[in-house]
């Protein structure tokens, strides 16, 4: 059992606090990844494609993935307390996911499932009380809380993997938009992520693509740039076969992010 939880609530109180929680409940090892907390749909992109990192590298293993990255602003669309909660399988692996903004558009785009769950607080938490998992006062702290992803989506994780079965709704992707290309991670080495598959391209190996930020060639693997040159090529990150395109110079820290004026949330056009 694993816990991986993705999240705009990044900071040390936060991220102490919500990976002891899920410890407590037996969910662990439990770790974070923290992203961008602008508020804003930019910040979903990151927060999509870091779940599909993350259910690629555990395989579809047992264990949790919680996405929390709600924009502002979407109350009464999305939820009655923010941005609503849904739930469903890769595998073996649940994931509980806001549905706000990008968060599962990469998982729509690479059909990942057509089974999801959609979680209504008061009637979850009514449940709850019904069975004595939790007493009424708590229900009605967790109803008002601001911070869901510690009060409410911890319980729900340990209530779906003890295999009760929560009240939900159907609910489907086709309400998810579908997610543009964009730098969604700027890495160590300065090299970007984008939302951009290797198979949406048709270039071969060696040709030049054309993209709003100029001219570079294609690449299979990072180490064929050659040194000083930026290219594009298949990164590491993705799921099973379906991986994103990166843009690199090869051999300068730092320097594709600087000479392109790459940022999170930026565009990228290829034409």
């Amino acid at each position: 059992m694993f816990t991986t939880i993705i999240t705009d609530c990044k900071g040390e109180n936060e991220t102490g606090r919500q990976v002891s929680r899920f410890n407590a409940y037996g969910l662990g090892p439990t770790t974070l990844i923290g992203v961008e907390s602008t508020l804003n749909d930019k910040a979903t992109i990151e927060a999509g494609a870091n779940l599909i990192d993350t259910l690629d590298a555990t395989e579809g293993k047992s264990g949790v993935v919680i996405v929390n990255s709600a924009p502002r602003g979407h109350v009464k669309k999305d939820g009655e307390n923010g941005s609503s909660f849904c739930y469903f399988y890769y595998k073996k692996t649940l994931i509980i996911s806001t549905v706000g903004g990008y968060c599962l558009s990469l998982v729509k785009k690479l059909g990942i499932t057509n089974k999801s769950y959609l979680l209504n607080t008061g009637k979850v938490l009514d449940f709850a009380v019904s069975k004595k998992l939790i007493s009424k006062n708590l229900a009605e702290n967790i109803t008002r809380s601001q911070f869901r992803s510690f009060d409410f989506v911890p319980r729900v994780a340990k209530w779906l993997t003890a295999g009760l079965k929560l009240p939900s709704s159907r609910y489907s992707f086709e309400n998810i938009p579908n997610v543009p290309h964009y730098v969604w991670c700027i890495d160590a080495f300065g090299n970007a992520k984008t939302t951009v598959f290797a198979d949406e391209i048709s270039a071969k190996p060696g040709q030049k693509i054309k993209t709003n930020l100029g001219k570079f060639v294609f690449y299979e693997r990072l180490k064929d740039i050659p040194y000083g040159k930026t290219g594009i090529y298949i990164g590491s990150s993705g799921l099973g076969s379906n991986r994103f395109l990166e843009i690199a110079t090869q051999g300068k820290k730092g320097s594709a992010q600087k000479s392109l004026k790459l940022k999170l949330g930026g565009k990228i056009t290829i034409r």
